[in-house]
């Protein structure tokens, strides 16, 4: 893990979805008969969730990191909290495909690949380039595709954990 990753970052499990079966070539998709819908789901649950990322994007924690006014003793007493309780994994799993977009989305918004953030500056979580994103919203699309998950089912789990990284967000104070 490299230094700067937040416990609540999943950017680091990006490269275990290559070996994950629903990553088949497009070709053998199409080979299947399975036809990509006008809009692909990623696209679909983002665009849906419009709402969520700005209220992120307003929220004390992302405005604390943007104005190097977070209070790390704050955010890190809620990290070690929610990390040693069941539901935290539980919303991990959930959330997993929602950070692989929102966190690098409000990174582009914040501008983090060129602001200086205090303690946060060399934090990755935040990263606009990350390349994680393209791999979750192709696996995402993959399995709709594939009729594994439902498209209304998906917005629904991707609306909640959603409006979770928001409550997260939110409760976090700054200084």
């Amino acid at each position: 893990m490299s230094i700067g990753r937040s416990p609540r970052s999943t950017t680091y499990l990006v490269h275990h979805l290559d070996a994950n079966p629903l990553m088949v070539a497009s070709d053998v998709t199409d080979a299947m008969g399975l036809k990509a819908p006008e809009i692909s789901l990623s696209k679909f649950r983002w665009e849906q969730t419009q709402q969520h990322h700005n209220q992120a994007l307003q929220s004390g924690f992302v405005q604390g990191i943007r104005n190097a006014s977070l209070n790390p003793e704050g955010f890190g007493k809620y990290t070690m909290k929610n990390s040693f309780t069941k539901t935290y994994f539980q919303d991990l799993k959930l959330h997993t495909h929602n950070y692989a977009k929102l966190w690098p989305w409000i990174g582009k918004e914040i501008a983090a690949d060129t602001g200086n953030f205090g303690v946060y500056t060399q934090w990755e979580n935040f990263n606009p380039d990350s390349s994680g994103v393209i791999k979750y919203e192709s696996l995402i699309d993959r399995t709709e595709a594939q009729g594994v998950i439902n498209r209304n089912e998906a917005l629904q789990v991707y609306t909640k954990s959603m409006m979770g990284e928001v409550n997260f967000f939110d409760s976090i104070k700054t200084i």
